[in-house]
Parts: structure tokens; sequence; C-alpha cells
């Protein structure tokens, strides 16, 4: 939920949070318990049912969580309405996630740089931005048609 409110100001949308972790959604619940635009799901996004169709998919601070990128861009262009854009955010740099990531590994990878782990994305996107900084990295497109 650390980005929820700031995504509804800029959309003035209904914003809702995936969490694999129990707790993380337990907070986020607690924290936007009076926000009706504000929903969480706790499980797996990968593996999870899409009901619903979205505008915008971000993965913030998670990217190295997920596995099988190529299983991930399947699932948010499964998500996604045929106009939907998607951005991948990390509020650290790739060396730093590393550092951060050292200790648990059987639950995380090491990224590549990013125009090289955008050609997991090339399918199902037109990868518009892929680049990383002393403090981001990034990975940003819209879906294609």
């Amino acid at each position: 939920g650390v980005l929820t409110a700031l995504l509804h100001e800029l959309t003035h949308s209904p914003v809702v949070g995936v969490d694999i972790s129990p707790k993380m959604i337990e907070i986020a619940r607690e924290k936007y318990a009076d926000c009706p635009w504000a929903s969480f799901r706790e499980g797996d996004f990968v593996e999870m049912d899409v009901d619903d169709r979205f505008d915008f998919v971000l993965i913030y601070n998670a990217y190295p969580h997920f596995g099988d990128p190529r299983a991930l861009s399947a699932k948010i262009a499964e998500a996604l309405k045929p106009s939907g854009r998607f951005a991948i955010l990390h509020s650290l740099s790739r060396a730093q996630l590393d550092v951060h990531h050292a200790h648990c590994r059987d639950v995380s990878r090491s990224l590549l740089p990013p125009n090289e782990e955008a050609e997991y994305f090339e399918r199902e996107f037109c990868v518009e931005q892929a680049d990383e900084g002393d403090d981001y990295y990034l990975i940003a497109g819209a879906k294609r048609s």
C-alpha cells in the first residue's frame, strides 16, 4: 500500500493491491480501511484468477521475487485492458537490490540490466522504457494490440 494513495490521487480510479504476504495485506487493509476505492488481495499474482481488467499494472519493489518473468508478462497482459500499460519500478538500483536480497536467494533472483529483462516482455508489450540509475530500476510499456 505504499503507493496506493498516490495512484488514486493521480488517476481518481479504484486501486487494487496484490501481495503474497498476508502481513503486508493486513497492514494495507488497516491503513486504507476508510477508503472505498482501495482493495487488497492476498496471493501470488501470477497464479491468481483475474476477474477484472485494468488500465495499468505496477510491480513496485517486488520484481526480483517473480522467478519466471515470461509468466509474469503473460499475467500482466491478461490483467490489462487492450490499451493497458505496465511498469516495473524499484526505488533501488540493481546493485542495491542484489545486496538487499543476498540473504534470500531462495525467494528472489538477481536482475539483468533492464534492457535485457525487457526482452521477457516484448511478446505482449511494446517496451517504451528500460532504464536504471543510482536509485531506481524501471521497465515500462504498453500492451500490444
